[in-house]
């Protein structure tokens, strides 16, 4: 396998070559039959099928050959998704190399080559007919537990929870909702809740006509809330793939779960999918609840480590970081084949241990495990900018955005992965797209800020930048990067103000992780040494790290030796 595809590798880099010649290759092994006249057999079936899907100068490869290939460093993959061949049961994981100068094509582009397309559907929050916020608890959960569910049929792509939460108690025509979503089928439903009884409401939609497929009330007594997510999930699955012609999945046993446990579970998931420092605290001590009520709860360690990292990135924790580790090593302890708690560990082994190999790993079994989560497709773009992949980590979050289309924070982060390779006409429509989708998001008014002070419009960046800021509510928040484009633009006596009220929420909250965004006024300032003292600061904490190779601004001392041995240091580098 590794010598087929470093032959693929080199014919394709000859035939890129001027003049270009516009060829298609498909790997795959397996046995084949030679009779002196032709080669036949299903591994050169299945060949020809990945070659056919391939766009001209790319290389595909078949799941097997990517099993052979994934541990040599010299051979870079990346996985597309799970695609249904003619004359094969199931859907299958296809991967693309993107070695340079192979051209890499999205999972969109194989869309109009795919012998049988998925089908897509969304499942929209369940409406809360009750009225205590429990049952707001209980129907986000019955609906992410169905996506969950459903996300593991093959050939069915599913709409990822933050655009289907996009529409939470909103009144949108069905047919809208599926062209935004690029979605054929809805399924939507309610539940009301009466002391021990429940009755559970589900439906199938096809978004083109709005005509109702299938439809089924479910009641029940209220006795076991995780028994009852499974059986309501489970037989809405069966009668999706009976309705739309699937081949059934087969429901992975769990192991069973306390009821307060998993009541405190989806309250910590609730306040943690609200995404503000507040909510997300609130979302640590519901999963604190869980464990203590249930200490083999393995989603409830994954949840409460995705907080601490929260909580770390944004600045508002300087040991987050720390604590995610623990938290993350034990629930992949607990269920090392969950796709969350694969994930969990796979950001602590990049963003604070820095051991990228072993990050590379975690990521690709995660994706493994949920071809389709746009999450993790999210966290490991955010991994590859991380180590300096800006190519790839352009793959990953517009596969991620094709997935979950109306998330705003995947989308901001698009942007960055566009700027930072120069792309700042295509990245400023991300932010701007984002912005009218919800013009109260800051980190894209923040984002907008940067791609301006890039393009060297610092009017425009000092407006966006005044935007975040009146976002954040408070005139000593949001500074970093009005400080940088007021320096640049001569004002220095207003950056300095910028600084001097930053360095002093710094001495009146001392857990404030600001290091970064000082590292960032004193770049502006062009006080080059204090910059590196605070980025080392930062980076000793166990922050900063991805910053350094998404911001373009830290290239204006990328020639001094001491940036140099900083980033020796802590391991950033680009690859």
């Amino acid at each position: 396998a590794v010598k087929a595809v470093s032959c693929g590798i080199k014919m394709q880099s000859l035939f890129l070559s001027d003049p270009v010649i516009p060829v298609r290759v498909g790997i795959h092994t397996g046995d084949i039959v030679y009779n002196n006249e032709e080669i036949i057999g299903d591994s050169v079936n299945l060949a020809s099928r990945l070659e056919s899907l391939a766009i001209p100068g790319s290389v595909l490869v078949s799941h097997k050959v990517y099993d052979e290939i994934k541990n040599q460093s010299n051979i870079k993959t990346h996985f597309l998704g799970k695609v249904l061949l003619k004359n094969v049961q199931e859907a299958l994981p296809v991967f693309c190399i993107v070695n340079t100068p192979l051209e890499i094509p999205s999972y969109s582009d194989l869309g109009g080559k795919k012998e049988v397309l998925a089908k897509n559907l969304a499942v929209l929050p369940f409406m809360n007919i009750g009225s205590s916020e429990e049952d707001e608890f209980f129907c986000d959960g019955i609906t992410e537990e169905i996506l969950n569910v459903l996300a593991k049929i093959d050939g069915m792509q599913i709409t990822s929870r933050t655009s289907s939460f996009y529409y939470k108690n909103k009144n949108i025509n069905i047919r809208e909702i599926g062209e935004t979503l690029g979605v054929e089928y809805i399924l939507e439903g309610s539940i009301r809740r009466a002391g021990n009884k429940i009755r559970i409401t589900a439906q199938l939609i096809q978004t083109k006509d709005d005509y109702h497929l299938w439809s089924q009330k479910f009641d029940r007594n209220l006795e076991d809330v995780f028994a009852l997510q499974d059986e309501i999930s489970s037989i809405i699955a069966k009668k999706l793939t009976e309705t739309l012609q699937l081949n059934p999945s087969i429901p992975s046993k769990r192991r069973p779960v306390n009821n307060r446990a998993h009541e405190a579970y989806l309250k910590g998931r609730y306040f943690f999918n609200r995404w503000s420092p507040q909510t997300v605290r609130q979302g640590i001590k519901e999963y604190e609840k869980a464990i203590k009520i249930d200490p083999m709860y393995a989603e409830a360690y994954s949840g409460q480590a995705a907080c601490f990292i929260y909580l770390a990135m944004t600045g508002y924790d300087n040991e987050g970081m720390k604590k995610a580790l623990g938290l993350a090593e034990k629930a992949f302890q607990l269920n090392p084949e969950n796709a969350e708690t694969v994930l969990a560990l796979a950001m602590v082994r990049s963003l604070y241990q820095k051991d990228f190999k072993s990050a590379d790993t975690y990521f690709t079994k995660a994706l493994n495990l949920n071809p389709d989560s746009a999450t993790a497709h999210h966290y490991y773009a955010m991994h590859l900018v991380h180590t300096g992949q800006f190519d790839q980590a352009e793959i990953e979050y517009k596969r991620a955005a094709e997935l979950d289309p109306l998330s705003l924070a995947i989308n901001t982060d698009y942007a960055t992965a566009l700027y930072v390779k120069g792309k700042y006409e295509e990245a400023l429509a991300q932010v701007d797209a984002v912005i009218d989708l919800n013009s109260g998001f800051r980190s894209a008014w923040e984002a907008k800020g940067w791609i301006y002070y890039y393009m060297q419009d610092y009017k425009k960046a000092l407006n966006a930048f005044r935007k975040y800021q009146d976002l954040t509510g408070s005139k000593d928040k949001g500074l970093s990067g009005l400080a940088v484009v007021l320096a640049t633009m001569g004002k220095i006596d207003e950056a300095e103000s910028c600084l001097d009220r930053l360095l002093k929420r710094k001495v009146e909250n001392p857990d404030l992780q600001v290091d970064v965004d000082l590292s960032l006024i004193y770049i502006g300032l062009e006080k080059f040494d204090l910059a590196l003292e605070c980025l080392d600061a930062a980076l000793a904490s166990g922050q900063g790290s991805i910053f350094v190779n998404s911001m373009p601004i830290f290239q204006k001392i990328e020639h001094l030796e001491k940036f140099r041995i900083i980033k020796s240091n802590y391991n950033i580098h680009r690859q």
